[in-house]
């Protein structure tokens, strides 16, 4: 009878464990708060006998529940060095029961890159100027009786803006020397020039800052099938877990995929880098020379013998005239200054002393 009846028991035991959706087995014989955890099976006999009774410690009934009685949530693991907290990343209220020892932390939802410009003033502070190839420049002259066309292979050289001093005898016979023209030999060129300082200009976006806590957990977890069973969070904390350190990829826990990077502050290291550089970005043009020759001063004073440009005009030049000086200079107009390098931005805003929470999405 006594056989009979244990039996009878076990196999009550059996199907009250089975019909547990999340069971969680016990370590110990304390109850949890759902109820009774402990089954004593008496023989019944009229030879009772305490020794002959049986006690089971048997799964909890409560389905989803800690073993101080706690809702949970049943995750596949919790790996190790890693401990379990529950994280709030937009308010600071009271911890779940079932945990506590809050960190309140910050961190960054958006941190816009610092907007970085250059600008400059678009007139030059020097003008660029204009040279018709290499001092001393070579000079064509045309000559002859008032349209200029008696000759054109007769050449002078002149310095631009200064005084070429070498005498230069030129074979000009007849009426060449009536009426002359002068054209450079090589193509007058704009160059040269500076631009002030370029004025930098950095503006800092606002960025999005959380104020959250997180608590750590305090109550002992409980076994679920497969797995284990973490007291589940109220009042919008997320269940996560952390190792306290920045370089954790939370990739590698399927449970707990998303990655919060917190701080206990947070510090504004965003700005710029670089030259604001200003310069001649157009050297303006050229007009046509104009070419001043000296007969007998050797140093270019005075009012010119001769003044010629691209235009035929009376010159009245002996046959085969010196000119002991000469100087040219060039007409130049425009020239324009721009940006030419700017900043780049730099840094961000990042949390200090900051690690990495994985949570359950």
């Amino acid at each position: 009878m006594r056989r009979a009846r244990l039996g009878l028991a076990l196999g009550a035991i059996s199907a009250i464990a089975a019909i547990a959706a999340c069971a969680l087995d016990e370590t110990g014989l304390a109850g949890d708060g759902g109820g009774p955890d402990v089954i004593t099976v008496l023989d019944g006999g009229p030879d009772a006998d305490a020794a002959e009774d049986v006690t089971y410690d048997v799964p909890d009934l409560g389905v989803g529940e800690t073993e101080s009685g706690l809702p949970c949530t049943c995750v596949t693991g919790v790996p190790v060095n890693y401990v379990v907290v529950e994280y709030d990343p937009t308010q600071r209220v009271a911890c779940t029961p079932g945990y506590g020892t809050s960190a309140d932390l910050e961190e960054v939802l958006s941190s816009p890159s610092a907007q970085c410009s250059c600008s400059c003033n678009g007139t030059p502070t020097t003008a660029p100027s204009c040279a018709c190839g290499n001092d001393p420049a070579t000079f064509t002259l045309h000559g002859g009786m008032s349209d200029c066309t008696a000759y054109n292979n007769v050449t002078v050289k002149a310095n631009n803006g200064s005084c070429f001093t070498t005498p230069q005898t030129l074979p000009i016979t007849g009426n060449g020397g009536a009426y002359m023209l002068a054209i450079p030999s090589s193509s007058c060129a704009a160059s040269g020039g500076q631009c002030g300082p370029g004025t930098p200009k950095q503006t800092l976006p606002d960025a999005s800052i959380a104020q959250g806590r997180s608590c750590d957990q305090t109550a002992a977890s409980g076994a679920c099938n497969g797995g284990v069973c973490l007291p589940s969070p109220e009042s919008g904390y997320e269940l996560c877990i952390t190792n306290h350190t920045a370089a954790t990829s939370c990739n590698a826990f399927p449970d707990f995929p998303e990655a919060h990077l917190v701080g206990d502050n947070v510090v504004d290291n965003r700005g710029c880098s670089g030259t604001c550089g200003c310069g001649i970005v157009d050297a303006g043009s050229c007009g046509d020379p104009v070419l001043e020759l000296w007969n007998t001063a050797n140093n270019c004073a005075g009012p010119a013998d001769v003044v010629l440009d691209a235009s035929c005009s009376q010159a009245n030049e002996p046959n085969n005239p010196t000119f002991n000086s000469t100087r040219y200079d060039v007409p130049h107009s425009g020239g324009a200054c721009g940006v030419t390098s700017s900043t780049s931005p730099t840094g961000g805003v990042v949390p200090t002393n900051r690690y990495v929470i994985c949570c359950r999405p």
